[in-house]
């Protein structure tokens, strides 16, 4: 049997994020240049981890079939280097060190601003893979 597998990877921001960022209020209506920035960039980065993610990581190494939820967190730091990557779940099947291969490969970041100042700010990245016989 051939065991099919999708990746499917959104970008999540952990909710402590929201107190380490600059924020810009705009009309209803209206994006500002800021939120388009954003949107590019995670734009750019699910087509980073579609180009690098080894999509046959699971199957390669007998995971059932099914879907996997992994969560690895880590922390941008201020020069906008991922630091203290780890895995959030133990999906097992190489799928968390997949990940954080990934990770570790990633271009800088930008850093959270907070008054002004660059600061340390904590992430989670989910990545869900699908096997299918």
């Amino acid at each position: 049997m051939n065991k099919i597998l999708c990746i499917t990877a959104t970008l999540l921001f952990a909710s402590t994020l929201c107190f380490a960022q600059e924020t810009t209020k705009t009309a209803v209506g209206n994006t500002s240049s800021k939120e388009k920035n954003n949107d590019k960039k995670t734009s750019k980065w699910k087509e980073f981890l579609d180009d690098n993610l080894d999509m046959n990581v699971p199957s390669e190494n007998g995971a059932p079939a099914g879907q996997y939820n992994v969560e690895i967190k880590f922390t941008v730091d201020t020069t906008g280097s991922l630091v203290d990557i780890q895995p959030m779940t133990h999906c097992g099947y190489g799928m968390e060190e997949e990940v954080i291969r990934v990770l570790k490969k990633s271009p800088r970041w930008t850093p959270g601003i907070q008054n002004g100042r660059k600061v340390k700010s904590p992430h989670i990245q989910p990545i869900t893979f699908y096997v299918a016989d």
